[in-house]
């Protein structure tokens, strides 16, 4: 709601199974959502699709490169990328628990570093 305050329109991320990335549905905050894959909420309605300029990104870990451990289904590692080879700009920010905080994660080629991480005892910007 603060973010709708500053005129922000908001989005969530929808699952597209057919090339595995996420698409941003427009959200209005009062919406009801419906039941995405893998335990998801997603918009109900045909909104509008956006490409954010924020994008908050959900993580098991973290490390200090701006490396992350996601969830397996290398939706936001396929996400990130495909913006960035569409030269699209924003700001990818990590949102985790400093105890989720890692010396060094192993990576592989297809992983996306984060722009930003903010946890509960500061922000890290690799």
């Amino acid at each position: 709601k603060a973010l709708s305050a500053f005129q922000c329109r908001c989005a969530l991320p929808v699952m597209n199974g057919k090339n595995r990335h996420l698409a941003f549905r427009e959200w209005d905050l009062v919406e009801d959502l419906k039941d995405g894959p893998y335990g998801t909420q997603e918009p109900k309605s045909d909104l509008l699709y956006v490409m954010p300029d924020i994008m908050l990104v959900p993580l098991l870990a973290f490390d200090e490169r701006g490396m992350r451990l996601g969830y397996g289904g290398g939706y936001y590692d396929r996400t990130l990328q495909a913006y960035r080879d569409k030269g699209h700009p924003f700001t990818a920010i990590g949102v985790a628990y400093e105890g989720q905080k890692r010396a060094k994660l192993p990576t592989a080629k297809y992983d996306q570093p984060l722009d930003i991480i903010v946890t509960e005892q500061g922000i890290y910007r690799p």
